[in-house]
């Protein structure tokens, strides 16, 4: 496997946009080497947005570290590169589905709680008014 190495130094550029990290031009750049990697020297950013994991139609870009530096592996099968768009950042990752089900679980026990605890209620309700009849009764009795 051949080995090559560039080094870049860009003063003044914003390599971090918006919390991501542009790989659109290195694809273009590098795509038709097969596979490379790409380092980004620069701060852990607080909030990173950029991409993590791409795949399509003969391009994976994974980030394989996050931050200090941030490194990314392309690996590209040949011809393949032209047609492809590399996204900024990250798709919204799914939100889970468990939290859901946890959530109707626990308003169903709610609902039982409710009823039970109005159920009990109206029964208190019920044999309190009761004695008060007997003992109104009992009183006008005597």
């Amino acid at each position: 496997m051949k080995q090559t190495g560039v080094e870049c130094t860009l003063y003044g550029a914003r390599l971090v946009l918006d919390s991501a990290l542009p790989l659109q031009p290195f694809l273009e750049a590098f795509g038709d080497t097969g596979a490379f990697e790409v380092l980004f020297l620069v701060q852990r950013q607080p909030g990173f947005r950029g991409l993590r994991r791409f795949e399509s139609e003969g391009v994976t870009v994974l980030l394989t570290q996050d931050g200090s530096p941030y490194r990314y592996r392309f690996t590209v099968e040949p011809d393949k590169a032209a047609g492809v768009s590399l996204p900024l950042y990250a798709p919204p990752e799914p939100r889970p589905q468990t939290p859901r089900a946890e959530a109707s679980r626990r308003s169903g026990g709610l609902w039982h709680l409710l009823v039970y605890g109005l159920g009990a209620g109206g029964a208190v309700f019920v044999t309190m008014l009761a004695r008060g009849r007997i003992r109104a009764a009992r009183a006008s009795q005597t």
